[in-house]
Order: structure tokens, then C-alpha cells, then sequence
């Protein structure tokens, strides 16, 4: 028995333009629609991305000097 052989139909030049054109138009309005997404997430969780990229900004040690203890009696004056 022989192997029937089907030919693949010749593709028209305008559905490889449709189909390139759908490609990168595609691939360019959803590099858009990621850019748009991140940013609007950044400017929603905006407080909290700051908390934690500049802790060291927002909360800072202060340095209390220790108490200094004089002796009864002790006025400062010379």
C-alpha cells in the first residue's frame, strides 16, 4: 500500500503580514501592559516599599547620654 503524500497549501503573503503584524503588536502592547502593571503596583504599595528600602532613613538610633551622678552637695559652681 502507498503512502498517500499531502502537500502542506502555500500561506499567502498577507496572512504571514497578519500574522507578524499580530506578533509584534502583540509583543509591544504587552510590554506596555507590564510597565503599566509594575508601576501602578510600586505606586499602591509605595509606604511599604519605602519601610523597607530605607529603614535606616526612617527610624534612627538616638544616642542618650548616660546620666551623670554628682555628689550631694555638689552645686557646679567654682
Amino acid at each position: 500500500m502507498k503512502k498517500k503524500h499531502h502537500h502542506k497549501k502555500k500561506v499567502s503573503p498577507a496572512k504571514k503580514w497578519s500574522a507578524k503584524l499580530h506578533l509584534w503588536l502583540g509583543l509591544s502592547v504587552g510590554i506596555i501592559v507590564f510597565i503599566v502593571s509594575l508601576t501602578g503596583t510600586l505606586y499602591v504599595f509605595k509606604d511599604e516599599v519605602q519601610n523597607i528600602l530605607r529603614k535606616e532613613a526612617i527610624y534612627v538610633k538616638m544616642k542618650i547620654p548616660a546620666k551623670t551622678r554628682y555628689p550631694l552637695g555638689f552645686s557646679g559652681k567654682r
